[in-house]
């Protein structure tokens, strides 16, 4: 019989190659962190936030109020919160792929002090393992905010109010029409939205046309007298879907599509015969408008259209969607609480992609209820972290086996980002930048979207993929720029994004006209504009009795257009850094022609036919996408009996858009845009659209 030792010392050599192979496993494969704030698998999956509330001294804040709600499209979902004391925590349906957004709105006993912030999917991770934190603070300053009705204030009007911090508050108007919103530092009111009982019903955002002075101390909001309108849903047949669930928005037409915003009443339910009444809807002569649908069963199918004075909504059954499956890979750390994007642009609604959100659990798995044969990009956005992106059919119609989605966290670049305005370059703090990362593929593409935010030094970062170009813009209701780079790996990767002017400058114009027939200046209306790409809006100017006008603009480009009351005579003007006057020089207008057929070519009778001026400048740096110009003066005839219409009073040298809107459609179709010269006839084009 051997023993031990002689046992050991033969297989010695062996035993030690053993313990040194199971010791470099175990070094390399450390045990993967474990985080307490997630809980479930990708079916039932809940994610944790965690916080504390705060008075203004720092201190623990005393009873405070806390809501909690998460965002689709188009509505606030509340959830349950869980509040002991100062300290809050709320589990939010991570299983869920209907929401992007999350809402945390808290105020002090007396409701004098707030606090709100808005997260994105891609903020959730980083939240849920720091936890938040929400210091209540008084008002920084006061707007005072008058609704009016026809120049007379309006009493005890419904107003809602949605500020850049994610806050929606809500007032009445007093006895003058007025009410007064505190504000915090650094936050902006973003829209109004005020109704009364009557019913009237008004309201704008800031970030469209016309241009209002967000930052102006004093808003007044106008409201408009509305009739009912009836809505109906019905299936491809015809017949009546009741018990489904829209959400309405209302806007004022082309060009400027500005939204009025929502009242309660604008989420609406059809009845039995498939109806819905809207008592809220602006009595105009021209309206935008359109319903999107939150249900189960139902999509939209197709454009909608008023039929005998009612919008009718034309739906189909929804597709039986399948589960698709993803796995995100790392080689050390926490595979948690990732946000993965689903985006196809390959949607059940014609016109519409299809967006799906979820996140990973702890072992990173993840999955998505996704349509059947549509190709998805699918990636982690994450505001440290970033994956590769690809795209794949993830339930293939056919027997193809289903593939899963694999994602693998690489290591991020950061790209530095500065903004500045002025001569001086005055950084520009608190500033909203949107960074945009485009992956291609062989039927479409699809981008990873984040938003950052600037310091007090006007700088900002961005993780940012590797080998990929990179676009960063800004958004904000007067000042729109973007810039585009190529990031590369272990390089300095940086954008600067500059407003040269960054102070109204006075720029003055003239109107010259024949002298032998001069025209009375009260009889010219003159329109001025940003026409740089970047700075927008116009305003109608006042012009003196010597045909001199003037304005006041941050556009390092401008135009103006001015025509007569008869319309007989007009003119437009268009200059880069204009230092000298600008002259305007009237001519005489033109008319042209046109035809609408069907696509068997038969004349179509009755419809709608719009024309808009469009004052533009042609970009030297045609790299850039943005819009160098404004719209003004929207005309509408209708055709004749033979699908003609006719335009007069058109002037020259200026591009006109054109579009239609039969009888039955309840969306305009473009039909694309003409240029009239002098001493040349137009030629009449027809144009074959749907109706």
């Amino acid at each position: 019989m051997l023993s031990s030792d002689f046992c050991f010392a033969r297989h010695q050599p062996l035993v030690i190659i053993l313990i040194l192979l199971l010791y470099c496993c175990s070094a390399h494969a450390a045990p993967q962190e474990t985080a307490d704030w997630i809980r479930g698998t990708p079916d039932n999956l809940e994610l944790r936030i965690r916080g504390e509330i705060l008075d203004v001294d720092g201190r623990p804040a005393l009873a405070p109020s806390l809501a909690v709600s998460i965002r689709d499209n188009n509505s606030n979902e509340s959830v349950d919160v869980t509040l002991d004391g100062h300290r809050f925590e709320v589990w939010l349906p991570a299983y869920r792929g209907d929401w992007h957004a999350l809402k945390i709105q808290a105020a002090s006993k007396d409701g004098l002090r707030r606090a709100s912030v808005g997260l994105g999917g891609p903020e959730f991770r980083q939240t849920a393992r720091d936890g938040l934190t929400l210091t209540l603070q008084p008002s920084d300053r006061i707007v005072t905010a008058k609704v009016v009705k026809d120049n007379t204030p309006v009493s005890n009007a419904n107003v809602k109010v949605d500020t850049s911090s994610g806050a929606v508050l809500h007032f009445q108007s007093d006895e003058s029409g007025k009410f007064d919103i505190g504000l915090l530092a650094e936050e902006r009111i973003e829209s109004f939205s005020a109704w009364t009982d009557e019913p009237f019903f008004g309201g704008f955002q800031f970030s469209r046309q016309p241009v209002r002075d967000e930052r102006a101390d004093n808003q007044t909001i106008e409201l408009f007298s509305c009739r009912d309108q009836k809505f109906r849903v019905v299936d491809g047949q015809g017949n009546p879907c009741s018990n489904v669930n829209m959400f309405l928005q209302v806007a004022t037409p082309s060009p400027n599509f500005n939204y009025l915003g929502s009242v309660e009443a604008s989420r609406m339910v059809t009845n039995k015969d498939g109806e819905a009444i809207f008592r809220w809807f602006p009595d105009w002569e021209e309206i935008h408008c359109y319903v999107d649908l939150k249900s189960d069963k139902w999509v939209i199918d197709g454009e909608s259209q008023w039929v005998e004075g009612n919008f009718v909504v034309r739906v189909k059954q929804r597709l039986l969607r399948r589960k698709a499956f993803g796995k995100l890979e790392r080689d050390e750390g926490s595979k948690a609480g990732y946000h993965v994007s689903w985006r196809s642009f390959e949607g059940e609604q014609k016109g519409h992609s299809d967006f799906v959100d979820t996140i990973t659990d702890q072992q990173g798995n993840f999955s998505a209820d996704v349509l059947p044969g549509a190709t998805y990009c699918v990636f982690i956005n994450d505001t440290r972290e970033v994956s590769n992106m690809i795209d794949l059919i993830p339930a293939p119609t056919d027997d193809t086996l289903a593939p899963t989605a694999v994602l693998y966290l690489q290591k991020p670049e950061m790209l530095a980002i500065t903004v500045t305005a002025g001569a001086m370059k005055r950084p520009v703090a608190n500033q909203p930048v949107h960074v945009r990362q485009t992956h291609d593929y062989q039927s479409g593409s699809s981008a990873r979207d984040r938003y950052v935010y600037t310091d007090e030094l006007g700088r900002a970062t961005a993780a940012v993929e590797s080998g990929k170009n990179v676009e960063v813009s800004i958004y904000n209701a007067d000042w729109r720029t973007s810039e585009k780079k190529l990031i590369l790996a272990g390089g300095e990767n940086s954008i600067a994004l500059h407003r040269q002017i960054d102070q109204p400058r006075t720029v003055i114009g003239v109107v010259l006209q024949d002298k032998n027939h001069p025209i009375p200046t009260d009889e010219i209306t003159i329109v001025a504009g940003a026409v740089d790409g970047e700075t927008n809006g116009n305003e109608k100017l006042v012009l003196r009795d010597d045909g001199v006008f003037r304005m006041q603009t941050k556009a390092v480009a401008v135009g103006a257009i001015a025509t007569t009351k008869d319309q007989s005579m007009a003119g437009v003007v268009v200059a880069e850094n204009p230092h000298r006057i600008m002259r305007l020089y009237l001519h005489p207008t033109q008319q042209f022609r046109g035809r609408l057929v069907d696509s068997k070519g038969k004349p179509i009778i009755g419809s709608s036919v719009h024309a808009t001026l469009r004052v533009r400048l042609e970009p030297k740096n045609r790299k850039r996408n943005a819009f160098y110009g404004f719209d003004v003066n929207r005309k509408t005839v209708k055709t004749d009996a033979n699908g003609y219409y006719t335009f007069s009073g058109m002037p020259i040298d200026v591009e006109i858009a054109l579009s239609a809107t039969s009888a039955s459609t309840a969306e305009n179709q473009w039909l694309g845009t003409v240029e009239l010269k002098a001493n040349e006839e137009q030629a009449v084009d027809t144009h074959t659209i749907d109706d």
